[in-house]
């Protein structure tokens, strides 16, 4: 349909200059009204896209998700609205893009580079997968699923030894039953319906499945063990923890949860020490206990924890010959400071010591397994306690 023409009025001259006037009067009005009142700011669109979320209307979210996060004033959350809203659409490809640009913002996190390392999991693409799930490990080595992933990478391109290696790592930091049966296990069960490495899929599930209540176990026997001490009974309880310590070696090889066991072990072994100083009692008792502990746990105390303890009873020459075995096996000599400073601020109660524990105190800091910057470190924060001799 064709437009029809419009004959515009003559203006006489008064009246054109009445309609300049009004146009500049309306120029100026726009021109001086705030920013705001002519596009909605980054906020305000935020609170706008809860509508089509709460609707369930995921075009129309993604639209908004997506100006939202392209804006220069965006966070990183923005971005992962609209990864999720495209997850939700089921629009994996472009989920991917976007992914990818995320984890290129400040504020990526191990999660971020975890759902890189899904996408090409869940596709049977171990090998384009495992550097997202490297990268998402390297971050949080606590996350289970990025663990998992890893492990998975490994078992796809058919190195179940390697796998079995990250499973182990995985199943120590999994801390509820749902996330084990609710999640993991259904990476298993996608790869034996999928016919991915079937059969070492389902050997591995199993296994988990038999481990975690071991795992149970042992965490419940670890948090008894300081009941024990305070029932009166410290040797038990070290034994308990040794016990521990060496089943959760065999579940889960050399895991953060064997380490802590050890940590676990040692503080109790120091609060024995630590508690006749206090009460005035003779040293020697303190020492005889922690020589006795260290004995009955044998070669299984690690070399780390036994250093920590002979440097606890300023046993110098003995600290500085077993130092010198680590620096032997690993070609340098251990970082001491944060044991130095937690032993010294345990024997200094309210910035006061008695002159048996200034003694003890010497002993440690003159030990020649100290570094210079060690000793600077323990000056500047302990300066009420220098000169020691």
């Amino acid at each position: 349909m064709k437009t029809p023409s419009v004959t515009m009025p003559t203006l006489k001259p008064p009246q054109a200059s009445l309609l300049v006037g009004l146009l500049m009067g309306v120029g100026l009005l726009c021109a001086s009204l705030p920013s705001d009142a002519q596009a909605p700011s980054t906020n305000d669109l935020r609170k706008q896209l809860s509508t089509p979320w709460d609707a369930e209307d995921w075009p129309a979210a993604e639209a908004m998700a997506r100006q939202i996060a392209e804006r220069s004033d965006s966070s990183i959350e923005d971005w992962r609205n609209w990864l999720k809203v495209l997850r939700l659409q089921k629009k994996d490809e472009a989920a991917l893009a976007v992914a990818h640009d995320l984890v290129k913002r400040p504020g990526a996190n191990s999660a971020d580079h975890n759902s890189i390392c899904w996408h090409w999991i869940a596709r049977n693409k171990p090998i384009e997968a495992r550097p997202a799930c490297q990268k998402a490990v390297e971050l949080d080595k606590a996350n289970f699923e990025a663990l998992v992933n890893l492990g998975h990478s490994y078992l796809l391109a058919g190195d179940k030894d390697t796998a079995q290696a990250w499973y182990r790592k995985t199943l120590a930091q999994i801390r509820k039953e749902e996330d084990l049966l609710n999640g993991l296990l259904d990476d298993f069960r996608l790869f034996v319906q999928n016919r991915w490495y079937a059969a070492e899929a389902q050997a591995a599930a199993t296994w988990f499945q038999q481990a975690w209540p071991q795992l149970v176990t042992l965490r419940q026997q670890r948090s008894g063990a300081r009941q024990v001490a305070q029932s009166g009974k410290p040797l038990e309880a070290l034994a308990q923890l040794q016990a521990v310590a060496t089943q959760a070696q065999g579940l889960l090889g050399e895991s953060e949860f064997v380490r802590l066991t050890w940590i676990t072990w040692r503080r109790l072994v120091m609060d024995q020490v630590k508690d006749p100083i206090a009460s005035k009692q003779e040293y020697s008792q303190a020492v005889a206990l922690a020589e006795q502990a260290m004995r009955a746990a044998g070669s299984s105390l690690p070399d780390e924890v036994r250093l920590d303890l002979l440097s606890e009873l300023g046993a110098v020459k003995e600290e500085a010959e077993l130092d010198k075995q680590i620096a032997d096996k690993r070609g340098h000599l251990a970082d001491r400071a944060g044991l130095v400073i937690e032993i010294f601020s345990g024997l200094i109660r309210d910035g006061k010591f008695t002159q048996k524990e200034a003694d003890i105190l010497t002993r440690i800091y003159n030990s020649p397994v100290h570094s210079p910057e060690t000793k600077k470190l323990i000056k500047e924060r302990f300066p009420d306690l220098f000169p020691l001799k």
